[in-house]
């Protein structure tokens, strides 16, 4: 049984009802123009390994933290090995990654947390996962979607920045976000809506020149950052 938090009505996440049905009705068009979206990191070949794979893609481009994951998987793939090969080794193999010393040291007290708690198992709950060192609720909720096809909707800066947009709300937290969607979707868009919003957030609706003229919810958005269109987005 997963630690999702219970489904809240619209009104009590900090939306109106109208942002939330506009937003929820915005993810379900994405999801017709990105069917095929999903998590584009690779060589996660077991839980422990995604897990690994999801902490080191913080802060860093995902082709970078392919490499360092590969890197690392060479010489540790399991709680057990990662505790023992040593900080620095784990440092050399995901040099590349932002803040590397921070995240191997990370990764070390992840190993043992998981071999003192759970038998070197990654649990299934999202609190116990957001209780291990550097796994906070946007980790622990993209690894239930990817690990267990959870309906949980884990929330960066991309998608908390479209969600934004689209409602016309000022509201920084990523819990009220969720709590709408998780109001009107149904668990299979639930388990879809992240890869649809995070596609949609990188290649469009990017932080400082969104590409509105190419942007397949244009008239869903709020306009916050409508302008001129881009000739290179509308080409």
């Amino acid at each position: 049984m997963s630690g999702r938090r219970p489904r809240q009505n619209a009104g009590m996440a900090g939306l109106t009802k109208g942002q939330t049905e506009r937003l929820a009705a915005a993810v379900r068009t994405l999801g017709a123009h990105y069917p095929e979206a999903h998590c584009a990191l690779r060589g996660a070949d077991s839980e422990f390994t995604l897990l690994m794979g999801l902490l080191l893609t913080q802060r860093t481009r995902t082709e970078v933290a392919e490499q360092a994951l590969a890197s690392l998987a060479s010489i540790a793939r399991t709680p057990d090995q990662l505790a023992t090969i040593g900080v620095e080794r784990i440092i050399t193999a995901i040099s590349g990654v932002a803040y590397p010393v921070s995240k191997a040291s990370r990764l070390v007290q992840l190993s043992f947390a998981l071999n003192d708690r759970h038998g070197g198992i990654v649990p299934e709950d999202q609190k116990e996962l957001e209780d291990l060192p550097g796994i906070g609720p946007k980790i622990a909720r993209l690894f239930l979607n990817l690990a267990h096809n959870e309906p949980t909707i884990a929330f960066d800066s991309h998608v908390l920045r479209l969600c934004r947009r689209l409602t016309g709300s000022s509201c920084s937290r990523a819990a009220d976000f969720e709590h709408a969607l998780s109001a009107r979707l149904n668990a299979e868009e639930s388990v879809r809506a992240h890869h649809w919003m995070i596609e949609h957030a990188r290649t469009v609706c990017q932080t400082r020149k969104p590409k509105c003229g190419a942007c397949q919810v244009a008239n869903q958005c709020t306009g916050i950052v409508k302008r001129a269109p881009d000739k290179r987005s509308a080409q």
